[in-house]
């Protein structure tokens, strides 16, 4: 091989091997120059908590600008000046998240970042060293001048803390005891529209406990208050301000953010609920108007308007908890919904007679049976309905006692109402006797008759009709009806109708005739009163008995 050839080939080797690591070398220094041409365009902001700088910050550290990192150390200096137990001894260093911070009092005052270091050219430990020294001088400058009207200032903040305090305590107790005095005197004023519920003296009494509890929770509130503030003056005791105040804070945020989040949910409660009320308050004007005659439906009964209503009322209620339930807080719990299911199985299993009496009160209302004021009668009872609900069915006799019935038993009883049959038909009232066959049936008809008419409260407009009722052995027996439009009146008609019965016979000198009397009778005077009696009537055959004593 020739030496040209060699020579050229050695050049290529050298270039194979040359070029890669020039290529490195050379792009390390482009990073390198890159590097350094971004440091120096980074962002810096400059230090100066008492109009000279301290020192520049670089770079954001997050979202946190260097001019709004630089605000905030500025504004941690200023209250390090203001702090009359400042000391550079408590000044220090930690580390946290990669970061070296100065710390006063668990309080960071400014941080250090590594690529702080790298501008500046020194270590990260030293930077953040040097910005100690460099705060603490300056701090320990200016406060010389200020410490003493700090120390005043704070004194004066303390004991104006203190006097409001005691003042507040002070007027509070005055204030109360100013309204015990004024409730004792409007007393006879006090509650008047709960007096029948609650006497006058307990009113007063649970309101002085009212007033009591108001008056131990705003002593509360205001000693912790006044013992925040003046926790939060000392440097020492400051964490223990934030942390009572924590406690106050932290629950109620959370409780308004909760609030908040629930206000979608509480303006669609709002306006479901507006929305049945509207509904509801339509139903009710069309079952007034309905009730009270001036809209009429055909078919449809004017005392069926208001338990319809309440019907659909109901089945209202029961859609508006629909829609309601799914926006309640806490609806979807396991909790909530084990309580619900409980709550249920209890009206299912307690509740079987109930719902009983409901539907029966109902069906009542639809079957129209009855009404209230209406004479009844049901079972061995006779009475005025005086109440009907949903539940039960309340008449009153004619010896004024209340009975109680469930509806349940009104719909298995026969219910005879006497009220209806009046004033439809006109009720037929009955009466009774037995005369002796030598009297004429015609006379005993228009006897009958006259009484019948001259009874009061019967109707004028139909004739009384009288029948033979029974033959009797000794007698017979005659009935007489009457007609009346007034079933309260029932009872005076039938004593009425018997008296002019009486009246009549007797004035006739006509016998009503019993088995007891017939039993009992001697022959020689009639069964009548003696003013009805004639003279004729005394001078009778005796009857004679003759007695004959045989062998």
């Amino acid at each position: 091989m020739s030496y040209k050839i060699k020579r050229l080939l050695a050049v290529l080797f050298l270039f194979m091997f040359i070029a890669p690591v020039a290529f490195c070398i050379g792009a390390e220094v482009t990073a390198s120059d890159s590097e350094t041409v971004k440091t120096k365009n980074m962002e810096s902001a400059a230090v100066s908590p008492f109009g000279n700088t301290l020192f520049y910050v670089y770079g954001n550290i997050g979202s946190v600008s260097a001019e709004k990192r630089a605000e905030n150390i500025s504004q941690n200096i200023r209250k390090l000046k203001k702090d009359i137990l400042f000391k550079p001894s408590l000044l220090t260093i930690s580390s946290e998240n990669g970061m070296l911070g100065i710390v006063y009092m668990n309080n960071v005052i400014a941080d250090t970042t590594e690529k702080e270091a790298q501008i500046e050219g020194v270590i990260t430990e030293d930077l953040a060293k040097s910005r100690l020294d460099i705060i603490a001088s300056a701090v320990e400058k200016e406060r010389p001048g200020n410490i003493r009207s700090l120390i005043v200032k704070q004194i004066v903040i303390f004991l104006t803390i203190v006097v409001f305090a005691f003042l507040a305590i002070k007027y509070l107790n005055v204030l109360y005891r100013y309204a015990i005095r004024l409730t004792q005197r409007e007393k006879n004023d006090a509650g008047k529209t709960i007096t029948s519920i609650v006497s006058i003296s307990k009113q007063v009494k649970i309101l002085h406990f009212v007033l009591n509890i108001l008056r131990i929770l705003i002593f509360i509130f205001m000693l912790y208050c006044c013992f925040l503030l003046l926790l939060s003056f000392f440097p020492e005791t400051k964490w223990i301000a934030d942390k009572l105040l924590s406690h106050v804070t932290i629950p109620l945020k959370s409780a308004l953010i909760a609030v908040w989040h629930y206000l979608p949910n509480i303006f669609m409660i709002a306006v479901i609920l507006i929305l049945a009320r509207m509904v509801d308050k339509f139903l009710r004007l069309i079952a007034e108007k309905i009730e009270k005659g001036p809209i009429k439906i055909k078919n449809f009964h004017a005392d069926w308007a208001l338990p319809t209503y309440h019907l659909i009322r109901i089945v209202l209620i029961i859609f508006v908890f629909i829609f309601i339930f799914p926006l309640l807080p806490n609806s979807n719990s396991a909790v909530f919904k084990g309580i619900s299911v409980f709550v249920g199985v209890l009206l299912s299993l307690g509740s079987t007679s109930i719902i009983n009496n409901i539907v029966s009160g109902f069906v009542i209302t639809y079957m129209r049976p009855f009404s209230v004021g209406d004479r009844i009668k049901m079972g061995e009872h006779v009475g005025d309905v005086i109440e009907k609900t949903s539940l039960v069915t309340r008449i009153k006799t004619i010896k004024n006692e209340i009975i109680t019935i469930p509806n349940s038993n009104i719909m298995t009883a026969a219910t005879v109402n006497y009220t209806h049959s009046a004033k439809d038909y006109g009720l037929i009232l009955t009466g009774e006797v037995n005369i002796a066959y030598d009297i004429s049936w015609r006379k005993v008809h228009a006897l009958l008759a006259e009484a019948a008419k001259n009874t009061p409260y019967v109707l004028k407009e139909k004739e009384p009709i009288v029948f033979q009722t029974a033959l009797d052995d000794t007698s017979v027996k005659y009935q007489v009806q009457v007609f009346t439009d007034d079933a309260t009146k029932m009872w005076l008609i039938a004593s009425g109708l018997n008296q002019n019965i009486l009246d009549v016979f007797f004035r006739e000198g006509i016998e009503i005739m019993s088995p007891v009397i017939n039993a009992h009778r001697d022959g020689t005077v009639k069964a009548i009163p003696k003013e009805y009696l004639k003279p004729e009537d005394y001078n009778t055959k005796p009857v004679v008995v003759e007695v004959k004593e045989t062998k």
